[in-house]
């Protein structure tokens, strides 16, 4: 079997929410390609406020460039047990994160993940 990705993720976990950044490649020798996550578990007030797996539904969350990912996980019976959104680094104006290979390369994307660490733990007390 040929694996053809190459995947590392950073991952912080709290009680109600986790985020991961994410960075990959197809093959060693292609662009990288840089995410940013967040799952969101019952018991954080986000969960109930994020009523649709709409992209719109979790547009208040600080993510780079807006919300580009958004899947809901289910138990056995049909109930969301955890709601991951996510944004990537592939807009305009993004080429540079193609070239980023290493954390302190990329660290406009961790300081990122800092400030939707910080928005979820603070449960967004600072949002406009």
């Amino acid at each position: 079997m040929k694996f053809d990705r190459f995947l590392n993720t950073w991952r912080y976990i709290s009680t109600f929410f986790v985020v991961d950044v994410v960075h990959w490649q197809k093959t060693p020798n292609t662009a990288h390609h840089w995410n940013v996550y967040v799952y969101i578990c019952p018991g954080h007030p986000f969960f109930e406020r994020i009523e649709s797996a709409d992209f719109c539904a979790g547009g208040f969350l600080p993510l780079h460039g807006g919300v580009s990912y958004h899947e809901w996980f289910y138990n056995s019976t049909g109930a969301a047990i955890c709601k991951k959104i996510g944004s990537d680094y592939q807009h305009a104006h993004d080429s540079r994160f193609t070239g980023y290979s290493t954390e302190d390369e990329a660290w406009e994307v961790f300081k990122d993940a800092e400030v939707l660490i910080q928005f979820m733990e603070n449960e967004g007390e600072n949002e406009n």
